[in-house]
């Protein structure tokens, strides 16, 4: 099947898009720690590599040029940026909802 250059556009918004959420879950699970997006990132390069190994004649090279570079800046960059935007006043904090130390 030839890929249109539309088509192409298509897949990667897809995979940014779901990079993104996938950044943005992990920081939260993560309680916004930036070594678990870290992890994410390496952890999605490391899948993906050897399926566009096998997919390497069917798409272009600056197709998974494309694609594997944003499996690793993507996620971080929404997660750990997200990070960054969380305001840090107390009262204000869309992070964990802090408990009674008295009934942990």
């Amino acid at each position: 099947m030839a890929f249109t250059l539309a088509m192409l556009v298509v897949r990667l918004a897809i995979g940014v898009l779901s990079s993104v959420a996938a950044g943005l879950i992990t920081s939260r699970v993560a309680r916004f720690d930036a070594r678990a997006v870290y992890a994410l990132s390496g952890l999605l390069l490391l899948l993906f590599i050897p399926v566009h190994y096998q997919l390497w004649n069917r798409f272009p090279a600056c197709y998974h040029a494309v694609f594997l570079a944003s499996l690793i800046v993507v996620p971080i960059v929404a997660g750990v940026g997200i990070r960054r935007l969380r305001p840090s006043t107390p009262g204000r904090s869309i992070g964990p909802v802090k408990r009674d130390p008295v009934r942990q």
